[in-house]
């Protein structure tokens, strides 16, 4: 599970996620900042799949019935 952090930042927001190292974007809202965020995640990750570093395919035992 990934958690979304988000904390205001001087004029604007400043969001992140505690477990992608260098995950970090920014928003003028709250909102635009989750959603700069949820973007972020998505490239990260597939960037990790492209490059091989992790599974495409599920791993848990239930996801595997």
């Amino acid at each position: 599970m990934l958690r979304f952090k988000i904390e205001r930042d001087a004029d604007e927001y400043h969001a992140w996620c505690p477990e992608l190292k260098g995950c970090h974007t920014h928003g003028a809202t709250r909102q635009e900042a989750l959603d700069n965020l949820k973007e972020a995640v998505a490239l990260y990750v597939g960037e990790l799949i492209d490059s091989g570093m992790v599974d495409e395919e599920p791993t848990s035992a239930s996801a595997a019935q």
